[in-house]
């Protein structure tokens, strides 16, 4: 998968109009994901792994202008970006329940790299693990036995943490994938 390197500044956007995170760490996971989503029907216990952070709390979905609205703010367009991809992989887990295909999303933690130290003049504090670490738990939750038909869940450091009811709302949920499928043209599930 795609991640933003450094946090955008000054409204960069993708080339089809899109905010760049929101473009990259959110969309076009979503649009692969269903874009394999047949191929993994036909295979036993496949599973999609959303990549999120543990700043998708400070995020602010803005179903009126979704895509398009934090041009100014760089560390809300992340925050924004990791919570959509918390939301798609709930609201996908439940829509792909009588399947075989496993949905989840997983704070991989602070990892040592370019987005981290660009975030302390932002006020990230944290040192973070070295990307290899941060590689392993996501290993760990695309090939844990244990988790074999575990669908619809948020780990973080394999744990799995309340996500807000606000964030579980069905009816958000429901709108937020519809608009993120006709934005990339996906079919509907």
């Amino acid at each position: 998968m795609a991640g933003i390197i450094y946090f955008q500044t000054n409204g960069k956007k993708s080339s089809d109009g899109f905010e760049l995170d929101f473009a990259v760490n959110y969309l076009s996971h979503f649009l692969l994901a269903h874009l394999l989503i047949e191929k993994l029907s036909l295979a036993k216990n496949s599973r999609i792994i959303f990549v999120s952070s543990s700043a998708y709390i400070n995020g602010k979905v803005d179903a009126e202008n979704f895509g398009k609205q934090y041009f100014r703010d760089p560390m809300m367009a992340y925050a924004t970006s990791k919570q959509l991809c918390l939301l798609a992989a709930l609201e996908l887990a439940r829509r792909l329940s009588k399947t075989d295909v496993c949905v989840n999303a997983l704070n991989p933690g602070p990892t040592a790299t370019a987005l981290l130290k660009a975030g302390k003049k932002y006020g990230w504090r944290n040192v973070g693990d070295s990307p290899d670490k941060a590689a392993r738990k996501i290993v760990w939750l695309a090939t844990e036995p244990s988790l074999e038909k575990v669908s619809g869940k948020y780990y973080n450091d394999k744990k799995t943490p309340n996500v807000p009811k606000r964030l579980r709302d069905d009816k958000l949920l429901s709108a937020i994938y519809e608009k993120s499928a006709c934005l990339c043209g996906a079919k509907f599930l």
